[in-house]
């Protein structure tokens, strides 16, 4: 993203989502209590908007000037199109718009995701994972510019943990007037992801965000009708 002024501090935390498909006021609740926790001053605005829309409220999107941006979706819409160069459908305009308004500090949030789990310890489950990682680069997934989160109906303590840790690390870099957006590494985050992902410590982040060939469900083993091995000798 090209670097943009960043004139005035901004605490606007805009939630949008389209159509009414999931209901924001777990994301709402998750903004008021993490920015209460870490003494943060935010303003959340929740937005809704039509398909039909789309283009016009991407266009109003950009002319804000926002803390953060957090673009809610549910698990199930007909396809997960969020980021995708060239796909002429989905959610991309609008997404490039809240990272141009927020400066890079985009969280996308995917409710009603069945296959999360509180036991997990997972920001993000491994089947919707499969589904999204592909659209974006690494430091728009594990939280050194954006962030990806999954849940079912309600957000879970890890959830609470990594964005009390996000607004911590935006608050610190705009109060030290560095430069727009979350540049610097961080390295918390990236070992938490390692932990929760039961990872040996000498792994490398891109090794613990690694996309799985194929979706848990779809993890088979071969059916008996075919080739079997030859037994040696």
């Amino acid at each position: 993203l090209p670097a943009m002024a960043y004139s005035t501090k901004s605490r606007d935390v805009l939630i949008i989502n389209c159509d009414d498909t999931y209901s924001m006021d777990s994301v709402k609740t998750l903004v008021q209590k993490s920015s209460k926790a870490m003494g943060v001053e935010t303003s959340i605005e929740l937005r809704r908007f039509t398909l039909p829309e789309l283009a016009k409220v991407s266009e109003e999107v950009k002319e804000k000037r926002l803390l953060c941006a957090i673009l809610v979706l549910h698990a199930h819409e007909s396809r997960l199109s969020i980021n995708e160069k060239n796909a002429g459908i989905g959610y991309a305009i609008l997404y490039r718009a809240l990272r141009e308004a927020a400066e890079g500090r985009v969280l996308v949030v995917i409710g009603a995701d069945e296959k999360s789990s509180k036991g997990d310890r997972k920001v993000v489950s491994n089947w919707v994972r499969y589904k999204v990682a592909s659209q974006f680069e690494d430091e728009y997934l594990d939280g050194r510019k954006g962030f990806v989160f999954s849940w079912g109906a309600n957000y879970f303590p890890v959830h609470k943990k990594e964005f009390q840790q996000y607004l911590n690390t935006i608050r610190g870099d705009l109060d030290a007037n560095s430069v727009p957006g979350l540049k610097k590494e961080v390295e918390r985050t990236t070992q938490n992801l390692l932990e929760q992902n039961n990872a040996p410590a000498s792994k490398t982040s891109e090794d613990s965000l690694s996309i799985p060939e194929k979706p848990p469900d779809e993890l088979k083993t071969e059916s008996s009708s075919g080739t079997k091995e030859k037994k040696e000798g």
